[in-house]
This record gives C-alpha cells, sequence and structure tokens, in this order.
C-alpha cells in the first residue's frame, strides 16, 4: 500500500513564473494558483500540477502471504516525512522499499488509490529533480525485451515495470473499480464511508496539508499519511474480498496482522484507532472474539 503527501513547490514556481528570490511566499503562492487555474475554476478547484508539487510525507505498507488465498501478514506500516529527513531521503527509503523483500524473494507490487494520475508521477518528478538514482521506482522494460527473453538472456526475472498501466505489479483502486474510465471515479474517504469503514484521520483534509506543513505540523501530516494508506489497506481487503481472492476467515485474519503490526510499534497510534476498531469487529464477525453480552 502507498500513499503520500504533497506541498506546492514554490523554488519551482520562482523559476517558472519569473520571480526573483526575495519576493513573498504568498505572491509567489498566488501566482502559481493563477498559473494552474482552468477557465471558470473556482479558488477550491484548482489543482496544482504534479511536476509543480513535492513529496512532504509518504506512508506505506508492506504485507505478503505464502499460501494462495491465506491471509495477508503486514510486516511493516511505516511513515517517513520532511520534518525528520530531506526529501531526497525520503524517496531514497521508499526506492530501498520497493527493492526485492527477503520474506518473498520478489518485489512488492503497489496498490494505492489514484497512484497512476497523482502519486507515481509526482514521485518520478521528485526522483529526477532531487537526482536521485532510484533503479527500483523508475526501472522501464525494453519493449523488445519481453519477459521470456529477459529470463533467457539474464537469468531472471525482469524487475517490475510500475509505469505499466495495466500491469499486475501496480493496481490502482480507483481506476480499477472505474474501469479504466474517465467516468464513476470517487475519492478514497467516499469508498471507505460506502463500505462501513471510518473516515479520515483526525478529521484531516488533504486540502489542510499545505498550512500544516507552513505550521510546523509535519508530525500530524505523517499520521494523516498513514490514516489514509490504512484506509486504503481496508478498501483493497473488501475489493480482494469480492474478488474471491479471500474468504471471510482470510479477511479477517489479514485485519488481525494490520492491528498486530501497529500495535507492535512503540510510537502512538491513537490515530489508528477507528481502523483497530473495525480489525476487533472483523474477528468478532469471524469468531475469533467472542460477542459482547447484550444486555438485561
Amino acid at each position: 500500500m502507498l500513499d503520500i503527501e504533497t506541498v506546492p513547490d514554490l523554488d519551482a514556481a520562482r523559476l517558472l513564473l519569473g520571480f526573483g528570490p526575495g519576493a513573498p511566499r504568498e505572491e509567489v503562492r498566488a501566482a502559481l494558483t493563477e498559473h494552474c487555474r482552468r477557465p471558470g475554476q473556482a479558488d477550491d478547484a484548482i489543482f496544482i500540477k504534479p511536476i509543480l508539487q513535492k513529496v512532504a510525507a509518504i506512508s506505506v505498507i508492506l504485507c505478503h502471504r505464502m499460501h494462495g488465498q491465506g491471509p495477508w501478514e503486514v510486516e511493516l506500516l511505516q511513515t517517513r516525512h520532511t520534518g525528520d529527513l530531506s526529501e531526497r531521503d525520503v524517496l531514497e527509503r521508499l526506492d530501498r522499499l520497493m527493492g526485492e523483500r527477503p520474506q518473498t524473494a520478489k518485489q512488492p507490487c503497489i496498490v494505492g488509490w489514484n497512484t497512476s494520475g497523482f502519486d507515481l508521477p509526482v514521485l518520478r518528478f521528485r526522483v529526477v529533480a532531487t537526482r536521485l538514482r532510484a533503479p527500483n521506482l523508475t526501472f522501464r522494460q525494453p519493449s523488445d525485451m519481453p519477459d521470456w527473453k529477459w529470463e533467457k538472456e539474464r537469468g531472471s526475472r525482469p524487475p517490475h515495470d510500475y509505469w505499466k498501466r495495466y500491469a499486475d505489479c501496480h493496481l490502482d483502486l480507483m481506476e480499477v473499480l472505474a474501469n479504466w474510465s474517465s467516468g464513476p471515479r470517487c475519492k478514497l474517504v467516499e469508498i471507505a464511508a460506502a463500505l462501513g469503514l471510518p473516515g479520515k484521520a483526525g478529521g484531516v483534509e488533504g486540502s489542510m496539508v499545505e498550512t500544516m506543513v507552513e505550521e510546523g505540523r509535519i508530525e500530524e501530516v505523517g499520521r494523516y499519511c498513514e490514516g489514509d494508506v490504512g484506509l486504503l489497506f481496508g478498501v483493497w481487503l473488501r475489493y480482494q474480498l469480492s474478488c474471491g481472492q479471500l474468504d471471510n476467515q482470510a479477511h479477517a485474519l489479514s485485519w488481525r496482522s494490520f492491528a498486530r503490526c501497529v500495535r507492535s510499534r512503540a510510537v502512538p497510534f491513537d490515530h489508528l484507532q477507528p481502523l483497530l476498531d473495525v480489525a476487533d469487529e472483523e474477528a468478532r464477525l469471524a469468531g475469533f472474539i467472542p460477542a459482547e453480552p447484550a444486555l438485561a
């Protein structure tokens, strides 16, 4: 699972829009808004292009399963943000995580929400902008080197090519559920509500991230990002259940593994408590936790 939080890249905006280094931040930000405005677009509908964003936080959940339709084992829930590391270091650590995993001897597949349209383009742009060598994130399989030929000539399967839109190594749940059309797309929080899952952590919305970073509340941004990736995990489990990739018991055990991972970390997890409540409820429905007796 992958989720990122970003803020506008005002250094790039200064160069693009002809501002000097001493120009007030507010003036540069207002000009960037106008640069990205479409005809007739209201201020709250303006979207800053991915090329003009930079990474503030990245959250990932790494999980694997060893047997067919068995439960997923969550091995890692991790968040890195620019309050502790440079943006380049945050990206570099993500690229390392995208390498071959010892538990499976394979690279992880990416599951995300609008990762094709936003997260992965931003990550690639920022890898280039920060002069980072990130072979796991940026590998592109040559068109004249199909899998069979790569294996024959190099003795191993090719690395994951996350650029491919329909590749098995990258599942953009938003696009899959919309059948890759421009029609019935929705926000993560909307499908979560439809599935009975909790909303955004702490009532934070993505539109608030820029202000939070400006105010030095980057730790809160990290927790918000982590809440989103946990919510994504829940939506993905339900999708797997509907596709027959999990049965009810494996679904509940996957939630239990998530809860175990969260509770084992030496960091506060109050922002994830609504998701832990879901995990406990799934365990009760599956019979792993006895139901509470009804009050007389």
